[in-house]
């Protein structure tokens, strides 16, 4: 008579993910042993490894790039896709790592990048993603919950439908914080398009004057980024922004009027930058052509009408290499502004805490630089504090 089999174990029921809604899918969560490392970091330490990866950043000064810059910013050196591509990959790994990681990955959802391929008719690749995409989150409620910052472009390339499918979709982004236009050449549609718009939610803005309408329909925005321009109408809509507290980026102050205008629209200023934009088509070295210490001097009066400002940041493009005394003169200008500044600083007693004055000496992103870098590089940095 053989002998009896030992008794097996049973097999344990098997897992499968369960739909509970039309939008997302719950998972079972995972045995412990099974658990990566990455997966089971706490939220605040795997942020800060994944702040490391790089995405587009919010100083990108896209005016100052050669055409739109678009085409390069996918690939080396830039490669500003690294932290999506990163998450995407790690999403799909297991179930454990995409509990941590789909959530990240759709914190952010550019519309900018473009394959290798389609790079010399760019503008029409961009302005189809972005209709594309926005008809795709619409239809995935439980994603758009999710978005915190988007980036896109506007060119003339269908630019009514794919502006009316933008309007469609900013709305629904209810946990949206941070707007980043890379550039806009249709102002005049996209403002009609956001006419009736309010994004609440909204607390950040990094765009030209061509995109306006943008700030416009954010009244509760702390914090606007020029990324190049010298219409005052960015400072006009700033107006629509009451809690107003941070104005930077590059623009063009030559005009004293536009002083006056900023401190109209906002006068509970807490924060600016000054800094004139690199000339585009010109040249970097045409910058140390302009009058730019004369057009500061002639700006500050007015700015000292800020109450609440409590730091003044001045960003000098650094003086040219292959004129010598040239380059004397332009420090010695420097000098002079910062000063003026200084005793500006110094006087604001109405100011609760500490005031500052940031002196920056920057070389910024053109498309004939000698370095090639698409973001400033920063050669002089000083920080005043006065009590």
């Amino acid at each position: 008579m053989p002998p009896r089999r030992s008794a097996r174990a049973k097999a344990p029921a098997t897992q499968t993910a369960t739909r509970t809604n039309d939008y997302a899918i719950t998972y079972p969560s995972p045995s412990p042993a099974h658990i990566p490392p990455l997966a089971s970091l706490a939220p605040e330490l795997l942020d800060m490894i994944l702040s490391h990866l790089r995405s587009l950043p919010l100083t990108l000064n896209y005016k100052t790039l050669y055409g739109a810059g678009i085409p390069s910013l996918a690939s080396e050196p830039c490669n500003y896709t690294e932290r999506t591509d990163a998450l995407r990959a790690l999403s799909g790994t297991c179930r454990a790592l995409r509990r941590v990681c789909h959530v990240r990955l759709w914190r952010r959802v550019d519309f900018v990048f473009v394959p290798e391929g389609k790079t010399g008719t760019w503008y029409k690749y961009a302005m189809a993603a972005l209709e594309r995409k926005s008809v795709g989150l619409r239809a995935s409620p439980g994603l758009m919950a999710y978005i915190r910052t988007i980036s896109f472009t506007i060119t003339a390339s269908r630019s009514e439908e794919m502006i009316a499918a933008l309007a469609s979709l900013l709305p629904e982004l209810s946990n949206l914080q941070t707007i980043h236009v890379l550039g806009c050449n249709q102002p005049g549609k996209l403002g009609a398009a956001m006419k009736e718009l309010s994004l609440d939610s909204v607390r950040m803005l990094a765009v030209d004057s061509d995109a306006h309408a943008l700030v416009k329909c954010s009244p509760n925005a702390t914090h606007v980024r020029c990324t190049g321009s010298s219409n005052h109408a960015l400072l006009s809509a700033l107006a629509s922004c009451p809690n107003i507290e941070r104005f930077d980026g590059m623009f063009d102050w030559r005009d004293k009027k536009a002083a006056q205008k900023l401190v109209k629209s906002a006068p509970n200023l807490q924060r600016l930058e000054i800094r004139h934009p690199a000339v585009r088509g010109l040249g970097i070295f045409s910058q140390d052509n302009a009058p730019y210490s004369e057009w500061l001097s002639n700006l500050l009066p007015d700015l000292a009408r800020l109450e609440k400002l409590a730091t003044l940041e001045l960003s000098f493009p650094v003086p040219t290499r292959r004129d010598p005394k040239r380059a004397e003169e332009l420090r010695k200008g420097y000098d002079k502004v910062v000063e003026q500044a200084r005793k500006i600083m110094v006087t604001r007693r109405k100011v609760d805490g500490r005031r500052r004055l940031v002196v920056r000496h920057v070389e910024a992103p053109h498309y004939d630089n000698e370095v090639d870098h698409i973001e400033d590089l920063v050669f002089e940095y000083n920080v005043e504090v006065f009590e």
